[in-house]
Formats: C-alpha cells, sequence, structure tokens
C-alpha cells in the first residue's frame, strides 16, 4: 500500500488522484479484514492533492477529510469510500462498476455465511449477449439458492471479466454448465412478456426456467419445448417502456418462484 509521498507529488493532477483513490481502497479492503490503520499516511496523501481538487468538489472534499480519525476501523470504511469517489470525480472519472473494490463489496454483502442452501431449481440462459447480466444472474441465483445454471453455446462465459465482476464471486458458488435445452432438468417453462402473472402461475417444485436473450427473447427450439412443458410465465409492467433488464426480471421471478417453495404449500 506504501507509495513514496516524493513521488506522488511529481506526478500529473490525474495521476496523483489516482494514486490517491487507489491508496483509499486498498485502505478499505484492509479494514473489511478487520485491520485498525492510523490515519496518518493517508491524511498526508490527501494533503498533498487537496489544492488538485476541482472548485465544484473542493468543499465536498474538505468536508469528508474533516471526518477522517487518526485510528481508522471499519466504521470509517463509508467516509473513505465518498472520499475516493470525490477525488475521482474531480479529474472527470465517470463512477462504473468495475471500479469498486471486490473484497468491500462482498465484505458489506455478508458473503461470508453458513453453509449454502440449493433447492431444486435450475435457469437456463438462453444465448444472452451480456457478459454483465451473466455476472448480474450467478449473482441473484446464489441469493435465491439455485442448484444450476445452464448455458447455451452462444451465452458469454461466467468466467469473463465483467461476469466475474458483476457476479461478486457467485460464479465461484453456483454450478454451471453449458447444455442444449432438450437435457434441461424437468419440468421447464420460460420468462416472456405477454404471458401468464407471475401472480397467477403454478411454479414448480423443481425444474428449469428458461431466460432469453436481450435483443431477441428466447429461442424458436425453447418455444417448441416450453409449449410442451409449463408455458410461459410474465411480470406484469405497467410504464411506457414495457420491459426490464433481464437480469432484473430474473430477480422478480425468483422472489416470487422460492417465496412459493418455501412459505406456500403446493
Amino acid at each position: 500500500m506504501f507509495y513514496s509521498e516524493r513521488k506522488i507529488r511529481k506526478m500529473s493532477v490525474s495521476g496523483k488522484a489516482k494514486k490517491a483513490a487507489l491508496i483509499i481502497q486498498e485502505t478499505q479492503e484492509q479494514l473489511c479484514c478487520g485491520k485498525i490503520i492510523n490515519s496518518s499516511y493517508i491524511k498526508n496523501i490527501l494533503s498533498i492533492i487537496e489544492k488538485e481538487i476541482s472548485a465544484e468538489w473542493q468543499e465536498l472534499f474538505i468536508s469528508s477529510l474533516s471526518r477522517i480519525p487518526e485510528t481508522l476501523t471499519t466504521e470509517n470504511i463509508r467516509d473513505l469510500s465518498n472520499l475516493r469517489h470525490i477525488i475521482l470525480a474531480s479529474i472527470g472519472k465517470e463512477p462504473a462498476d468495475w471500479d469498486m473494490s471486490n473484497s468491500l463489496l462482498q465484505s458489506l454483502d455478508g458473503a461470508a455465511r453458513k453453509e449454502r442452501e440449493v433447492l431444486p431449481i435450475n435457469v437456463y440462459l438462453d444465448d444472452l449477449r451480456s457478459p454483465f447480466n451473466v455476472g448480474s444472474i450467478f449473482r441473484t441465483a446464489e441469493s435465491f439458492c439455485y442448484e444450476n445454471i445452464f448455458l447455451s453455446q452462444h451465452t458469454p462465459s461466467p468466467v469473463h471479466k465483467r461476469a466475474e465482476r458483476s457476479s461478486m464471486g457467485a460464479v465461484e458458488l453456483v454450478k454451471w454448465s453449458r447444455t442444449s435445452i432438450e437435457d434441461l432438468p424437468q419440468p421447464i417453462f420460460a420468462l416472456e412478456t405477454g404471458s401468464l402473472s407471475v401472480a397467477d402461475f403454478a411454479f414448480p417444485e423443481s425444474g428449469t426456467v428458461i431466460i432469453g436473450s436481450e435483443e431477441s427473447g428466447i429461442s424458436s427450439a425453447a418455444i417448441n419445448a416450453v409449449k410442451k412443458s409449463l408455458g410461459f410465465v410474465s411480470i406484469p409492467l405497467y410504464g411506457i417502456k414495457g420491459s426490464l433488464n433481464v437480469g432484473i426480471a430474473f430477480g422478480i421471478l425468483s422472489f416470487c418462484w422460492v417465496n412459493k417453495l418455501k412459505f406456500e404449500k403446493f
């Protein structure tokens, strides 16, 4: 974590800001591990870049810096996070999911829990295009106790950098494989617009839900297969757009399915 203050002083404004943000992030990650850290070094680094902070962010930067105590603990993680994002915003760096600390997010999420519970439910990703959505679905599937995630041949790999990032470690927790629709655990049904509402759908005690492509929905092969099984389920929408991000839609469906499995008798 240590970087020479003398070396940082010689950097460009952008270089100083990025290095200070990195130091703060590394400090946050150490705090997540239970360490207690003296803040003198960080304060020295921040004093170097204080005059470099743009006028728009100067007052907020000084205010946030004043809340940093001499000794840092987990209670100071949020204040450090605010400082880091102020610094990056000052140089025009827009926030993005992949800029956030993986270990910090996992710690705040409570990733280290008891042994994972598994229900006999599965999801098939039918030619999704976005690695980010794949990772998001892994994270949701882990949270709702899915046993397996099956991928079509054209769905991005969950070990893609963007997928791993958005999954927040769930790729390592949920079993996954590439398979064909014919080999999916039965019964099967598909999430699709304009069909039976999740409120009225008879979710099975086990089986597989098919999630279609962001661009073109589910494939003709999937349509034919689910017509011979449980059919389609839909999330009622009331806005002008009439559509949801595939990861969000999967989250809503998963809550409905698992809620019925856990709290309602079939």
